[in-house]
Parts: C-alpha cells; sequence; structure tokens
C-alpha cells in the first residue's frame, strides 16, 4: 500500500515521522522544502507536488491549517484528485462537520472515501505518537486506516 502525508508542519511533521518508525514507507509533500527534507532524511520519498502524491499513494493523511487549504489541496486544480485516485483521504486537520460533509459528498462519487480524523493532544502528543484521533467515515475505509492511524496516536 502507498502511502501520502500532506502537509509537513508543527503537527504533521511529527505525525508522519511516527507513520515511518512503525516501518510503513510514505510519500511526503509540503511547501516547505525544509520540511520536506527534514522527513527525506528519515527515510521518506518526496513528491514534487500535490497532484503527485495523489497520482502515487492509496491512502493519502492530511495535516493542512484552515479548511480552505484543506478543500483546495483535496479538490483544486492542483489537487490530491487532480493527480489520481487514492483510495482514501484522512483528513487529520481539524476541518469541522461541515468540510468533511462536502468532501464526503465529492469523493464518494469518484471512487474515494473521506475520513474525518481531527487529532487532539497538541505537538507534544503527536511527538510521542499519543494523540487522541477521532475518525468519522466509512467503517471498510476506516479499517483500512486504522492501522495506519494507530502508528499516529489513538483512533477512535
Amino acid at each position: 500500500m502507498n502511502l501520502g502525508f500532506l502537509g509537513l508542519g508543527r503537527m504533521g511533521a511529527p505525525m508522519a515521522a511516527n507513520v515511518l518508525k512503525a516501518g510503513h514507507p510514505l510519500l511526503v509533500h509540503d511547501l516547505s522544502a525544509g520540511a520536506v527534507q527534514a522527513l527525506v532524511d528519515k527515510g521518506a520519498e518526496a513528491a514534487g507536488s500535490t497532484a503527485a502524491l495523489g497520482a502515487r499513494c492509496d491512502i493519502v493523511f492530511l495535516s493542512l491549517p484552515t479548511p480552505a487549504i484543506v478543500r483546495d489541496a483535496v479538490l483544486g486544480a492542483g489537487g490530491i484528485v487532480a493527480g489520481g485516485r487514492p483510495a482514501v483521504i484522512c483528513d487529520l486537520s481539524t476541518s469541522g462537520p461541515r468540510l468533511a460533509a462536502e468532501l464526503a459528498a465529492a469523493l464518494a462519487p469518484l471512487g474515494i472515501a473521506s475520513l474525518d480524523a481531527p487529532v487532539s493532544g497538541g505537538i507534544a502528543g503527536a511527538v510521542a505518537g499519543t494523540i487522541a484521533i477521532m475518525v468519522g467515515g466509512p467503517a471498510a475505509a476506516y479499517d483500512r486506516a486504522r492501522p495506519l492511524l494507530k502508528a499516529i496516536g489513538r483512533p477512535t
């Protein structure tokens, strides 16, 4: 299974690092070349763009700062969906129920499952791999992503 992680900021970088520590290969992308390089140094592979990430991954995790950025990263002209058709997009951002419903409605006809999975526990929890992950979405997609989410924290 090919995994991707988009958004390598203060929360995303440690979550992505924990996926790597658990032994999963990971393709990463961020606007910050330094953030990407830090994960490449830990064993990740860099994607040249958000669309390139979508083209190569079965599951894509997002950790982005605002709902507008999440929407554009998923559905925008250069977004994940423009690049390919991952099976699952898992939004670890705090985007809210309105965007979660919008993404689920837009992705379902494309055969892509959407998981809304905001996290709680702060940067220390992200680093330690102990954050709480409140997951909503289709059961089959959750079952597929759950082993990976366990590398990040405690999914419920």
